[in-house]
């Protein structure tokens, strides 16, 4: 059996990065969780997020959603909303295998915009840039987030997983950046007492 990971060489490399950052700032007109969603903390508003549900025993499942910002944004902190289900989160540009129309849509592991924002995993901590230091998403920016979802349980499970932002009105004195490196893609076959490595 053969399993296919884009995740396991994902890499953050961020200038600037650190402890810290600011969190005052106006939220952006982003969607809104389900009304009976989780709380969103005090300072963030929900970047992009959706609402899901899997059957009990449900294997990998991936789920996507696409959002334009309507407004130059500048983020200080980032967070993901990862209710039980959620394994982990890629946030990126939508381009690619990731373009089309704003709203959700089922999607596979391999459906990845490129340049990344954020990406996290099970317990991932919250990301806060230095003082002074925050990443702009451009007004008319397409995001795109990528859920990879499981239900281990023998309970139906359903969620609401996102991504939490602040912001700042004006652009900090400093951009960071992320990108993905590394190769995105590859197999390793089952059985196999050595992996030969490129």
């Amino acid at each position: 059996m053969r399993r296919m990971l884009g995740f396991a060489v994902l890499s953050l490399l961020v200038l600037g990065c650190g402890d810290g950052g600011s969190s005052s700032g106006d939220p952006i007109d982003a969607p809104a969780g389900t009304p009976d969603g989780p709380a969103i903390p005090a300072g963030y508003t929900k970047l992009i997020g959706r609402t899901w549900s899997m059957p009990a025993g449900q294997a990998d499942t991936y789920k996507c959603v696409r959002f334009t910002v309507p407004t130059d944004t500048y983020v200080t902190n980032i967070s993901a909303q990862a209710p039980v289900g959620t394994h982990h989160t890629v946030l990126s540009i939508a381009a690619g295998n990731a373009a089309g129309p704003d709203g959700e849509y089922d999607c596979d592991v391999s459906t990845l915009g490129r340049p990344m924002l954020y990406a996290s995993g099970v317990g991932t901590d919250d990301l806060a840039f230095p003082p002074n230091v925050g990443l702009k998403v451009a007004a008319g920016t397409q995001v795109h987030l990528n859920l990879h979802l499981f239900n281990a349980t023998d309970q139906v499970l359903a969620g609401d997983s996102g991504i939490l932002i602040k912001t700042v009105p004006t652009q900090p004195p400093m951009l960071a950046e992320m990108i993905f490196a590394g190769k995105i893609l590859f197999s390793i076959p089952s059985s196999m007492s050595q992996t030969p490595q490129n």
